[in-house]
């Protein structure tokens, strides 16, 4: 039966369980079900169709609903927890659990014999021993490779990432589990480089808010805009009077955050949204999507490298930003910890995702002392974080540099656990 079906789908081998209608509510035991975390046995198996990853969800509060969900691995619906393949390639696997929709998760199906090639997320970096580019390997299906030895110049790099101040030209191979890869690469270091200016968006809305439709379709839209462009950085946070739903998912950290947030920019109400901390509001009937686009800058002269780790036991992550400048002056460097993945019933939208949800501002939300920027002399800050309610796996870290006058000079995203350069 199971081969008879994996012949009949030529691609995926599954085994059903569903939903049930029968499930108690949405009561989790300790509060409304409001996100799901998906996880995999190991990242990569054997495109054999036979060889299967084994999926697990846990929702917000840690129960395991992994048998009563709804998987699709590349919009082809699933009937168990498992993925098999015969045909090479990432899969994009998400699950589903009463209307709530889980993180997505790459696994890859992988050759027997395959071929590898070394790859960066950059063309060049900045040798100014600031800027770093992030390594890896792929497959002749573009599938991201994890893991992994990689080599500068012949001389052994102690992680994938590879910064310096010896400008020229570098050659990079790779070994992975004994075996060297098919074709290494040649990335560039030079003492002048552009910076890529980004664009920090903040916005106060509220689930209850009708004047703010508007807005959260035009943010939601440049949201998957910056997904393929990342200029544009947004952190939503939710006003307490018109979003009790989300109030009560919300630390007492990220409650003061919020407040931090009315305090400082002195907003009257919802929809309250600004750019690059300019206090003045950006309105989405006068400006438009173009206005939005439009609005980010066309070059800058700071840039941000972010590296980070959480703790074991997943409560706090550990984050050192590198910032670059091409100018000196005095600035504030401030972090925020946000989250994707929270569902809410919007009085207009209906069921919505929140993008990049607000948990916390550090040191604080206008930032402490300022710290004095000298061209090709990076500076290093450091922040630890506090996760409290938020998934680690669905969040997000923002780094910005305001200047003396308390706009964004610029601002660099990334994923919780992994790294970014300029």
């Amino acid at each position: 039966m199971r081969k008879s079906f994996l012949l009949f789908l030529s691609v995926i081998c599954v085994i059903a369980f569903s939903c049930s209608d029968s499930d108690d509510g949405d009561d989790t035991g300790d509060g409304i079900l409001s996100s799901l975390t998906l996880t995999s046995d190991r990242s990569y198996f054997s495109a054999d169709g036979v060889d299967a990853v084994v999926f697990t969800v846990k929702d917000n509060t840690g129960k395991d609903v992994s048998t009563q969900c709804v998987y699709k691995a590349n919009d082809q619906e699933l009937v168990d927890n498992t993925l098999s393949s015969a045909t090479p390639g990432t899969y994009k696997v998400v699950a589903t659990y009463k209307g709530i929709v889980s993180n997505t998760l790459d696994v890859i199906a992988m050759n027997e014999n395959v071929k590898l090639k070394v790859a960066s997320d950059k063309k060049s970096i900045v040798a100014d021993g600031g800027d770093f580019a992030c390594l890896y390997l792929v497959d002749e299906q573009g599938s991201r490779i994890s893991g992994g030895e990689f080599y500068i110049d012949g001389k052994k790099l102690d992680s994938p990432y590879f910064g310096t101040t010896e400008a020229g030209m570098h050659r990079i191979t790779a070994i992975w589990q004994g075996k060297e890869a098919e074709e290494a690469l040649n990335l560039g270091a030079f003492k002048e480089g552009e910076f890529t200016a980004r664009m920090l968006v903040e916005s106060l809305t509220g689930t209850n808010c009708g004047y703010c439709t508007n807005t959260i379709k035009l943010l939601t839209e440049g949201d998957a805009l910056a997904r393929k462009d990342p200029r544009i950085v947004l952190i939503e946070t939710h006003y307490e009077g018109q979003s009790p739903e989300m109030w009560q998912k919300y630390d007492e950290r990220s409650r003061e955050m919020e407040k931090a947030f009315i305090a400082y920019f002195g907003s009257t109400g919802t929809p309250s949204v600004y750019l690059d901390r300019n206090k003045d509001k950006f309105s989405v009937d006068d400006m438009g999507r173009d206005g939005l686009l439009s609005a980010i800058k066309s070059k800058a002269e700071v840039a941000i490298a972010i590296k980070n780790s959480l703790s074991e036991d997943k409560k706090q992550v550990e984050l050192t930003a590198v910032i670059g400048s091409k100018k000196s002056f005095n600035g504030k460097v401030i972090a925020a910890l946000v989250e994707d993945g929270m569902y809410l019933n919007h009085v207009s939208l209906g069921m919505i995702e929140w993008f990049h949800t607000m948990r916390d501002y550090m040191p604080s939300f206008e930032g402490e002392e300022a710290v004095a920027f000298e061209p090709g002399a990076p500076k290093e800050i450091k922040f630890q974080l506090n996760m409290g309610k938020a998934d680690p796996v669905k969040s997000t870290l923002v780094v910005f540099v305001t200047n003396e006058q308390g706009l964004v000079e610029n601002v660099q995203q990334v994923v919780v656990g992994t790294n970014v350069g300029y």
